[in-house]
């Protein structure tokens, strides 16, 4: 995972590297803030001796304190600092797969550090599912979408349309904006699923054109509803909503949870650096 500088490193951060205590330090998310820390406040020629200095104190190699460093980065941009604070409680390894995670699908990493937290994988799952989402988001635009509308369909069925059946609507209504069709005796619903994207903002763009274009849809006597991960935007949706009220029914939001993997077993223990 790469090192993200900050523009400006905060008042917290650049005491936390000229208090640092060198032998009192013995966690990886200490080594971690300073060696971040440090490459923050140094210029550009003197980094390198820094993760030199630092891997040759604590007996490991170079890449490992740029794991660290980039493990502790990751946990100091998160919004939330409660889950920050809980995930340098894990091993490092873990936090620098996250990290790598985040980089490219903040929603499903934030999702998945929650599930680390509570049990549900183990270092090698985690490394393996990642790689496995690169493999998807590197993918053809057409098979991340069939991939993201795949996943939509098993958590609706397994959710809020259990009893529903997926289906193919007849020729004339086949463009309009609906991503999956489900019926279940005389109801019908089109639903529009939004995504990927890569960050939580992007869901909220476009909000009161695809509000709009669900009301399109409703026009045709389906049940239309708008779908997107947890934890991104639902709420804007359903106040864009409110807010239009056209005459006809009402568009559905809903959020829909990503699989979760069965639990592999207890949390691991935290491990000296």
């Amino acid at each position: 995972m790469k090192i993200e500088r900050p523009q400006k490193p905060s008042p917290e951060l650049v005491k936390a590297v000229r208090d640092f205590n060198w032998e009192a330090a013995a966690s990886w998310d200490e080594i971690g803030q300073y060696a971040f820390g440090a490459l923050s406040v140094t210029r550009r020629g003197e980094r390198e001796a820094i993760i030199n200095q630092t891997a040759a104190h604590y007996g490991t190699y170079p890449n490992q304190i740029r794991k660290y460093a980039a493990a502790y980065a990751f946990t100091e941009k998160l919004e939330d600092q409660k889950l920050a604070g809980r995930l340098r409680q894990q091993p490092s390894g873990i936090v620098d797969v996250l990290g790598s995670w985040y980089e490219y699908d903040p929603v499903t990493a934030l999702k998945r550090a929650e599930e680390v937290l509570a049990g549900q994988w183990s270092y090698r799952q985690l490394l393996a599912a990642v790689k496995q989402a690169r493999q998807v988001s590197g993918a053809t635009p057409e098979a991340r979408a069939r991939y993201w509308k795949a996943l939509a369909l098993a958590a609706l069925l397994a959710g809020p349309c259990a009893g529903f059946q997926e289906f193919e609507p007849e020729p004339p209504y086949r463009n309009l904006p609906a991503d999956l069709w489900l019926k279940r005796r005389s109801r019908t619903l089109a639903i529009r699923v939004l995504g990927p994207y890569p960050a939580p903002a992007d869901y909220a763009r476009n909000i009161y054109m695809n509000v709009a274009a669900a009301h399109g849809v409703a026009a045709f006597g389906f049940d239309a509803w708008i779908v997107m991960p947890e934890n991104t935007a639902a709420s804007r949706y359903l106040a864009a909503e409110k807010e239009l009220a056209p005459p006809g029914a009402p568009v559905t939001i809903a959020e829909i949870p990503m699989p979760a993997p069965a639990k592999v077993g207890q949390k691991s223990k935290r491990k000296p650096a």
